[in-house]
């Protein structure tokens, strides 16, 4: 032989270099895939993260309203006992 290998054996790198190639641009567009999977994903976490603060306030707000409706609802009761009390008796 003179040096030179057969031609399967001398294309099989080039072939390995062109499926390398291949492989890298395959793994590129699958980072950029991930990357905008990830953003989208950072992205609804900030939204849930705001959401979640404007329930809590809400939950606050409404906590605060049941216990001023129940104060209220108790000091009524307790006029209306007082008012049925002092009531003649028939």
């Amino acid at each position: 032989m003179s040096g030179r290998t057969s031609g399967l054996t001398a294309y099989a790198p080039a072939a390995t270099i062109v499926s390398q190639q291949l492989t890298a641009q395959d793994m590129d567009q699958d980072l950029k895939e991930l990357e905008g999977k990830l953003s989208t994903l950072i992205a609804h976490t900030y939204s849930l993260r705001a959401a979640n603060d404007a329930l809590r306030r809400d939950l606050a707000a409404a906590l605060s309203d049941n216990r001023d409706l129940h104060r209220r609802v108790t000091q009524a009761g307790v006029r209306l006992d007082a008012l049925i009390a002092r009531m003649p008796a028939e």
